[in-house]
């Protein structure tokens, strides 16, 4: 039997782009608007870090790789 000592914490993220419509706040979301990387409200550093927003706008400008870590 395996026994798990620590648990463990995985994040996604995913690049979207609105189609049509707008967005909309709902049930799970409260609040919704796109900011500049320069400019960046104050995070929740321990669901998202600013190196890792860092990192994801430069996958979205270099379309079709994938970062796994």
């Amino acid at each position: 039997m395996i026994i798990h000592r620590k648990p463990h914490a995985y994040k996604c993220f995913f690049h979207c782009d609105i189609l049509s419509g707008t967005a909309t706040e709902n049930l799970e979301i409260s609040e919704i608007d796109f900011f500049d990387p320069e400019h960046l409200p104050p995070l929740s550093t321990p669901r998202v870090t600013q190196k890792q927003i860092e990192r994801l706008y430069d996958l979205t400008r270099n379309q079709g790789i994938t970062h796994f870590d």
